[in-house]
């Protein structure tokens, strides 16, 4: 896998476009190249803009997907894009982030990652997708890509010199082997489980319970017996049955013949009984040769009564109405005199408001000559606020600047006076960090010399060791002979006493100059921090500074026309356009006071010409219908409104009029009524004179009501209906009698009791039905118990057999927490690791091998190769040696990790400052080594020695505002 060019835009401090590629010259060429620029300005985010765009993660954030603080600062477009070859094909991977409408201030969007041929199709789109299909076409994840590719040797140097279990945590953490320790425990569980499993099923075979032979035997029989019993039991409820119908049946035939007698006797009495009726019913319909003459007599006669009803009541209107009329016109007359009161009341009134209105207006108007500037500041309120609001916009920001900045600055001075470094007095300001700096070469002098202290003690201790082992051959020096190890003449005096054995109290002192060089080493490093992050807050700090000093310019300028200022304390600002909106809405608030009481003073007049008009009218009105006062000395109290009062005049000027117009016509309709109902009385007495009836008295007696006359007739005609009934019943009856005792019916045959035996019957039966079904049940049971126990010893039979792979696997590898399988992969992927980096130790110093100190642990050694072969610990390793076995231990585990797949862009990331020229010297001769195989090596540092070494470099070049750019430079 190489990487062909990486497109970045707006990743951290590295904002706009920007774009390496790897594939043409002078990278290509170079095979070797240097990532150089100064702490802070975005050496890393180089790895990181790779790892993006790969797998949507970059280095710095672990396995946080997408992060969003990737993003440059108020932008809102940022994307990774690279280019890659795998195998004999050119990919280009895709990751892109934006806000809503890309503004610094939207929401974050989803993000969209993709992966396609270079200048061919789209291979997957998304996130999950195109993360499998990058994981697919390279042949690495992500954890096993940057450790493959993105060489981090600083992990090893702390790997070489961890214990034990922190060294076995680090392996794990460093080759992604965690996934044995699952295994084992997953290998222990699994086996733990199969046993339980197997006892529960051998519990579970123990409940199943079946039927011995003889008693499903004895079963089988006792079913067929029960069934012989219950046909024979149907064939008799059968035939039961059949003459329980039939008995039925007669009884309701007899009973039906006896009612049809009943019937018709009762039907005979109720005839005698209605003769009476009959005889009324007869002379009923002798009248109705009468009817028409007699209905129309009645009608004539009903309509004159109702005739003379309706002229007295016409009379009684009329007077009423009279009455009525003669208040209406009184109230009318006296609403009108009020309503003229009103109008002249109403006019008064509005003169008085149009005089306090145009008072108002003369206070406003003077009130406006003297705040002439206020329409200004009306206009002038948008940019003003908005200027606030930018002011304190970037306060905020620069305020957490300064609060990070006093921080940094005490963390410094503790490191400070933790060595009791000088320079110490004052404090660095944003732009000048010469007291830092200056802290920094001593804490750097400090190191030099405690690291000497510890080679001096440690030159000491090896030389006390050597005294001390001769020390015990001084009883074989004799006088005047050679020493046999030095060949001096002169010896001590064997009576002389035994030199102090001095190797304890070097021993400590090179424990006490050891630990003054790792707290020197972890000061120098809290001051290297913090320097650089003074550095990034510095440029933040007075970048924001000076945007603060020209929006305050504005905003000062922009305030003194209306005697405002900008002020100083934290908290003013809001109080300052809170004040200037006050004003602002002040002012528009008493305009549109003004505007109101014009538009009220116009409204005012006009509402007096329409009240003068209004009352004009009502003059007019009141002249036009009363010439002079109406009767009565004073009107009501509460006359009613004028409108009311119009409206009932007029209706009782119609009520009148019609109560004298209804009287006249109803008196000609009660003459006309007379004539009609004599008329109606002259055809009626000529129709008696020729019927049966003498006089109009008998003729009414004779005629039935309409109801009585259909009630009689209804009854005559059920009284026939009922006869025909039961005759017609009682022939029926005969002939099913007939026919039902030539079936086989017997009349001593009594259904109560034919019953009684039937149920009795059907009893049996269920019985007996209870019984098959039980023993059924139980046979059924015992046929399913043992299909179960098959099923069971064959499940039984399978489980022992896995749990015999089980334990023998579990034996193997398997512990409660996975410790035992990781020990036996950790020593494999040890013995891999140490073989595959003393293969590049080789090449970076031949002097040293790594070898495995004990083959039950972890712990490691050195083997001096240049000393016969001596085996040292690694701790006794100088910073530069340590540097190299914790490089060569990052360049086997890129081989192994990429043992499948063939990696041919590696990237290194520090690590070299701790390394003497001609160290640097080999182990870049090393590393171009390696570009042989047409790899490409990168190496992230701002050592001045490597940047002379290797002169194709990526500078990362700082700018203003927090931003840097890229340069490519041979």
């Amino acid at each position: 896998m190489r990487i062909l060019s990486l497109r970045m835009k707006n990743l951290n401090s590295l904002g706009g476009d920007h774009f390496l590629d790897f594939s043409t010259p002078p990278l290509s060429d170079a095979g070797l190249f240097a990532i150089t620029g100064a702490t802070g300005a975005g050496k890393s985010t180089i790895l990181d803009g790779i790892t993006l765009g790969l797998y949507g993660k970059a280095a710095r954030y672990g396995n946080t997907s997408n992060p969003e603080d990737m993003m440059t600062r108020n932008t809102g477009h940022c994307l990774a894009e690279v280019e890659f070859e795998s195998g004999n094909s050119q990919y280009r991977a895709r990751w892109e982030l934006r806000r809503a409408k890309e503004k610094p201030d939207g929401n974050i969007q989803p993000v969209h990652r993709s992966i396609a041929h270079i200048g061919g199709t789209i291979l997957a789109e998304g996130v999950k997708s195109t993360e499998d299909q990058v994981s697919q076409i390279i042949g690495l994840d992500y954890q096993q890509f940057i450790r493959s590719a993105l060489l981090a040797q600083g992990e090893f140097a702390r790997f070489l010199k961890s214990n034990d279990g922190e060294r076995s945590n680090l392996l794990e953490s460093l080759t992604g082997a965690t996934i044995y320790t699952r295994i084992g425990a997953q290998v222990y569980q699994q086996n733990k489980s199969m046993g339980e499993q197997i006892a529960q099923t051998r519990k579970q075979l123990a409940l199943v319970q079946t039927l011995a032979p003889e008693e499903l035997q004895e079963r089988e029989q006792t079913l067929a017996n029960l069934q012989k019993e219950y046909t024979a039991g149907e064939k008799q409820k059968k035939e039961l049955e059949g003459q329980l119908n039939l008995a039925k049946q007669l009884h309701q035939v007899m009973e039906d013949e006896r009612t049809a007698l009943h019937n018709l006797e009762q039907n005979t009495l109720q005839n005698q009984a209605f003769q009476p009726k009959a005889a009324r019913l007869e002379l009923h319909q002798r009248t109705q040769e009468l009817i028409q003459p007699l209905t129309l007599f009645e009608s004539r006669e009903q309509t004159l009564e109702q005739t003379r009803n309706l002229v007295d009541h016409a009379q009684q209107a009329l007077v009423h109405a009279e009455k009525e009329w003669e208040r209406i016109q009184h109230s009318y007359h006296f609403s009108l005199q009020a309503a003229i009161a009103q109008y002249r009341e109403k006019i008064q009134h509005y003169q008085q408001q149009q005089a306090s209105m145009e008072s108002q207006a003369a206070e406003q108007e003077t009130w406006f000559k003297e705040h002439q500037s206020e329409a200004n500041l009306v206009q002038d309120q948008t940019i003003l606020l908005q200027l606030l609001v930018d002011y304190d916009k970037n306060r905020i920001p620069l305020d957490q600047l300064t609060t990070r900045w006093n921080k940094t600055i005490e963390n410094l001075e503790t490191a400070r006076e933790n060595l009791k470094l000088p320079g110490t007095e004052g404090r660095d300001e944003p732009g000048d960090l010469s007291r830092t700096e200056l802290s920094l070469t001593h804490c750097q002098d400090l190191l030099a010399q405690a690291i000497s202290d510890a080679d001096a003690a440690k030159e000491h201790l090896e030389l006390a060791n050597q005294l001390q082992s001769l020390a015990g051959h001084r009883h074989l020096l004799n006088t005047g002979e050679p020493c046999p190890l030095c060949g001096s003449l002169e010896h001590p005096n064997p009576l002389d006493p035994e030199p102090r054995d001095q190797r304890q109290d070097l021993k400590d002192r090179l424990t006490q100059a050891e630990q003054r060089v790792k707290i020197t080493e972890k000061i120098l490093t809290q001051i290297k921090d913090a320097r650089d992050q003074l550095a990034e807050l510095g440029e933040e700090i007075l970048t924001y500074r000076k945007i603060l000093e020209e929006i305050g310019k504005q905003i000062t300028s922009g305030l003194a026309p209306y005697g405002l200022y900008l002020p100083e304390g934290e908290g003013q600002i809001h109080e300052l356009g809170k004040t200037i909106r006050l004003r602002v809405e002040d002012y528009q608030k008493r305009t549109q006071e003004r505007e109101n009481l014009s538009a009220r003073i116009q409204q005012f007049q006009h509402e007096i010409l329409i009240t003068r008009d209004g009352l004009d009218e009502i003059t007019k009105e009141r002249d036009t219908y009363f010439t002079s006062q109406p009767p009565g000395d004073q009107g009501p109290e509460s006359p009613p409104p004028l409108s009311e009062a119009r409206k009932t005049y007029a209706s009782g000027k119609n009520t009148l009029t019609t109560a004298q117009t209804t009287l006249t016509e109803r008196t000609k309709a009660l003459e006309s009524a007379r004539e009609q109902q004599q008329a109606g009385w002259a055809t009626l007495e000529q129709a008696l004179k020729n019927s049966s009836f003498a006089t109009l008295d008998e003729l009414k007696n004779a005629r039935l009501s309409q109801g009585e006359y259909e009630n009689l007739k209804d009854e005559q005609k059920n009284l026939q209906d009922g006869k025909t009934r039961a005759q017609t019943l009682l022939e029926s009856s005969i002939k099913k009698k007939e026919l039902l005792l030539t079936q086989g019916a017997r009349e001593d045959h009594q259904p109560e009791e034919m019953q009684k035996k039937l149920s009795i019957l059907e009893t049996d039966l269920v019985n007996l039905v209870r019984k098959q079904t039980a023993i059924e049940s139980e046979m059924e049971n015992h046929h399913r118990n043992q299909n179960q126990r098959e099923r069971i010893l064959q499940e039984l039979a399978d489980l022992e057999d896995q749990q015999t792979i089980l334990s023998r696997l579990n034996d193997l590898i398997g512990s409660a927490k996975g410790d035992r399988f990781r020990k036996i992969a950790q020593a494999i992927t040890m013995e891999f690791l140490i073989a595959n980096a003393n293969s590049h130790l080789q090449k970076l110093n031949d002097r040293y091998l790594i070898i495995p100190k004990n083959p039950d642990t972890l712990d490691l050694e050195i083997e001096d190769t240049y000393q016969g072969g001596t085996h040292r610990p690694v701790e006794s390793l100088s910073g530069g040696e340590t540097f190299l076995v914790s490089l060569a231990l990052a360049l086997g585990l890129s081989d192994l990790a990429g043992r499948n797949v063939r990696i041919d862009s590696l990237f290194i990331d520090e690590g070299f400052g701790s390394l003497d020229p001609d160290t640097l010297d080999t182990a870049i001769s090393a590393l171009e080594s390696l570009q042989q195989g047409r790899k490409n090596i990168g190496i992230i540092s701002h050592v001045e020695l490597l940047k002379e070494r290797i002169s194709t470099q990526i500078q990362v070049e700082k700018r203003s505002a927090g931003t840097s750019r890229l340069l490519v430079k041979t």
